[in-house]
């Protein structure tokens, strides 16, 4: 108790505020803006459209949680792209250094106490083994495309 009446006093607790997800990622966005090349900007605003508004917008900002966060993460990984598609976990990746920029800067304004992207999971990157073909079935191909066109290119 003594601690909060420190903070308090010292004017570091974050401010109550009533604000939705989305209404926050809406103000960071526009302030954003000008600290950022055009095409840096797009991409967080169409992260935020696309994977975050939907399904997280329309959640009190400070009733947001790295559980929450996860959970999502997982959402969008099953099936969070176009027409239900899964999402990549690059791009499951890209939304959690989105939103952990954003909550960032709201612990920073003072909105947050703490920033719940840090306590979330994001998905790990898979790591991807390159198929080689052997000799014989590059040996194979080069027989089955002898007369191509691109014979050259092929053998290249």
């Amino acid at each position: 108790m003594a601690e909060v009446v420190t903070k308090a006093a010292r004017g570091q607790l974050p401010r109550i505020t009533r604000l939705r997800v989305e209404e926050y990622l809406d103000q960071w966005l526009a302030t954003i803006r000008p600290s950022l090349a055009d095409a840096a900007w797009t991409n967080y605003r169409s992260c935020v459209d696309l994977y975050v508004r939907a399904q997280l917008g329309k959640h009190p900002l400070a009733q947001l949680t790295g559980a929450m966060l996860t959970a999502h993460y997982a959402q969008l990984i099953a099936g969070g792209g176009a027409k239900g598609k899964p999402l990549s976990p690059t791009t499951v990746r890209t939304v959690h250094r989105v939103l952990n920029k954003a909550l960032g800067d709201a612990v920073r304004d003072d909105l947050l106490p703490s920033n719940p992207a840090q306590k979330a999971t994001p998905p790990k990157r898979r790591r991807y083994e390159a198929q080689v073909w052997t000799a014989e079935q590059a040996m194979a191909f080069l027989g089955a495309v002898r007369s191509d066109l691109l014979y050259a290119a092929w053998l290249v």
